[in-house]
């Protein structure tokens, strides 16, 4: 499954751990924001790190699967990317 990860952690050392551990998982696109391909047991493993690591009154981490349609529909205007998608 296709997972949006974006955070915002108001502490830079809780900052540091979360996206090192994001980066075990996946790809960072910007600077809060990673794509992951994940299955369910590695989404619930994720969950319980980030939980472990992050501030629960102060910090925030949302992750939003995508369905397979929803991926070949996104659309980049990076001037790094090769290709453009437009929906």
């Amino acid at each position: 499954m296709y997972v949006l990860v974006v955070y915002d952690i108001a502490n830079q050392r809780r900052l540091q751990k979360i996206a090192a551990l994001l980066e075990r998982y996946g790809l960072r696109i910007q600077r809060s924001v990673f794509e992951c391909e994940l299955n369910p047991p590695q989404i619930a493993q994720l969950c319980a790190e980030i939980k472990a690591v992050m501030n629960r009154k102060q910090d925030r981490v949302q992750l939003y699967p995508l369905c397979r349609e929803c991926q070949t529909k996104n659309c980049s205007c990076n001037p790094q990317t090769q290709f453009v998608i437009v929906l």
